[in-house]
């Protein structure tokens, strides 16, 4: 597994987070799995839930950056609102 950095932003709030995944893709759905919502303003289970689902649709891909290496976006709609993951491949395998 890779370590991957994430920084996440949604209404208003950001952080940055560190995972271990195989993919950018999967580090990005395994913070979802894994977030304490209290520590988001306006997220509770249900919107987790939606969170976690909205990454796993196969229609919602990280998309590479272009022109830059290992990095990734990807984003969810929750509650009307955006939450935007850039996601950096920190260490390979």
């Amino acid at each position: 597994m890779s370590l991957f950095t994430l920084h996440i932003d949604y209404n208003g709030q950001s952080t940055i987070v560190q995972v271990k995944a195989s993919t950018a893709r999967t580090a990005a759905i395994k913070w979802a799995e894994n977030i304490n919502i209290k520590d988001w303003n306006g997220i509770g289970e249900k919107a987790k839930s939606e969170l976690v689902e909205e990454l796993k649709d196969k229609e919602n891909s990280c998309v590479l950056i272009e022109d830059t290496v290992n990095v990734w976006c990807s984003s969810a709609l929750v509650r009307n609102r955006l939450f935007l993951i850039n996601i950096v491949k920190t260490q390979a395998e």
